[in-house]
């Protein structure tokens, strides 16, 4: 009597390893109430306190000087004291109590204090360099910075830094690259962060730079991930840097309504969802409570201006992972042939399959032919609701004399049994194999035989 084992089959796995993803990130931009002034560019903001202030800059032909309060807590503005002169391209620091606000033409360096208490501007220490605008400023501790700009006919790359204790301006170590003007900014922990800007209106930068002040050093970082961008917005939320909109091209023409976040524990940038307020260049924006704000501006295509106010908020957390995970076995009737099980989890998940020789294919139960012998790296991605996931399996894909002339996969949904019989192949074959249904069993010799079934965890 024949005793014949119909066993799972061996996966043939080599290697394998996944990589997980769950905890993905999405940013959703929501608008909140419009500042009361007319639509600008070039105005300044700060966050003192509990509240953001915005102001000065050019629209509807003029310069202006007005200024204006918003309550984070309420959604809600109230105008203040104008501000002593009307300009634009001015810059503004604050140490999170008091904000100061300086430079903005060719001749002014004087610079002012706002006063929440009294409602008032105060002078403060007269900036150190020349007069300038379109500056780039940020605010680490106790000590602001302010550099680069443009006096009509000079471009800057030194910077200045402001002590808010002894109301003293101090020169720090010139920013790497090329002098410059509408740079975007923002600090993370101790850091500051500057990029992009101009030469003129024909060439734009994309290079990005790390300033530390405990060594008076600036450091090259990745380059800005949206490319050459000048008159960008850039603030900062969760430990990220984010910079986005602005303008590059001949002539500066081509506006943008993109954004994308820093990580700088990598050195990389990812782009996210893009504004949606429209493309502007000018604007600006500001950080409060692990949210990132932009305000004003304009599109130089349109000739469109804007006053409005958005909210970048904070993480929205992956709530249902997905992971993925298949395997991969060969037919225990033909050499060339294999199967597998998808065995993916999640939410609404898409797969994508890439066959290692080049190919790809979509949906969760693809046929794959290979065109030849081989040992191929086969990777499952799946997206998911907010999740990601992928699983990575190394198969050995054979084919031998008098085999089919096709090296196929089909893939199945899970659970299928499968069968070996290698030791009987010409008196007992098993079809189909494997198989999530019937199960067909032929047996060519005449002698009683014992068959002993196992499914794929072998029991």
């Amino acid at each position: 009597m024949k005793k014949l084992f119909l066993s799972t089959l061996l996966f043939g796995l080599i290697a394998l390893q996944s990589f997980n993803s769950n905890a993905q990130t999405k940013y959703i931009w929501n608008q909140k109430t419009s500042f009361p002034g007319i639509g600008r560019g070039g105005a300044i903001t700060f966050v003192a306190g509990n509240y953001a202030y915005l102001g000065l800059g050019s629209g509807g032909g003029n310069y202006l000087s007005d200024f204006y309060q918003y309550d984070f807590a309420n959604d809600t503005w109230l105008q203040k004291a104008n501000y002593p002169n009307a300009i634009p391209g001015a810059g503004a620091i604050s140490n999170g109590t008091d904000g100061i606000v300086g430079l903005g033409t060719v001749t002014h360096t004087d610079c002012y204090k706002y006063n929440s208490t009294s409602n008032q501007w105060d002078s403060v220490a007269t900036f150190g360099g020349v007069g300038r605008y379109d500056v780039a400023s940020f605010t680490i501790g106790n000590k602001g910075y302010i550099g680069m700009g443009i006096d009509n006919v000079v471009n800057y790359n030194d910077f200045w830094s402001y002590d808010f204790t002894t109301d003293t301006w101090s020169q720090i170590a010139n920013i790497g690259g090329s002098t410059r003007y509408g740079c975007f900014s923002f600090v993370l922990g101790n850091k500051g962060y500057v990029g992009g800007g101009c030469y003129d209106n024909n060439t734009h930068y994309s290079d990005f730079y790390e300033y530390n002040p405990s060594n008076n050093t600036w450091t090259q970082k990745a380059n800005f991930g949206g490319g050459t961008r000048s008159f960008a917005s850039g603030f900062s939320m969760l430990n990220k840097g984010f910079a986005g909109l602005g303008r590059d091209g001949v002539g500066g023409t081509n506006n943008y309504n993109d954004f994308w976040s820093y990580n700088p524990l990598n050195d990389t940038w990812a782009q996210i969802d893009s504004f949606p307020g429209g493309s502007r260049i000018f604007g600006v924006s500001l950080s409060y409570n692990d949210h990132g704000y932009v305000s004003a501006g304009y599109n130089s295509n349109t000739s469109t201006i804007y006053n409005d106010f958005w909210q970048l908020d904070t993480v929205v957390t992956q709530t249902s992972p997905c992971n993925a995970g298949f395997s991969v076995f060969p037919d225990s009737n033909f050499v060339g042939l294999y199967f597998g099980y998808n065995y993916s989890t999640g939410s609404n998940i898409s797969c994508t399959w890439n066959w290692g020789d080049g190919t790809t294919d979509t949906g969760s139960y693809p046929i794959h032919i290979y065109a030849n012998a081989g040992f191929y790296t086969i990777t499952l991605s799946i997206n998911g609701v907010l999740c990601a996931d992928s699983f990575t399996v190394s198969q050995n894909i054979l084919r031998t004399k008098g085999a089919k002339a096709v090296h196929q996969i089909t893939i199945l949904k899970p659970v299928a049994a499968g069968v070996q019989n290698d030791i009987y192949k010409n008196s007992f074959s098993v079809y189909p194999n494997p198989t999530n249904d019937f199960l067909n069993i032929n047996l060519s010799e005449k002698e009683n035989s014992v068959v002993s079934i196992y499914n794929i965890n072998g029991q």
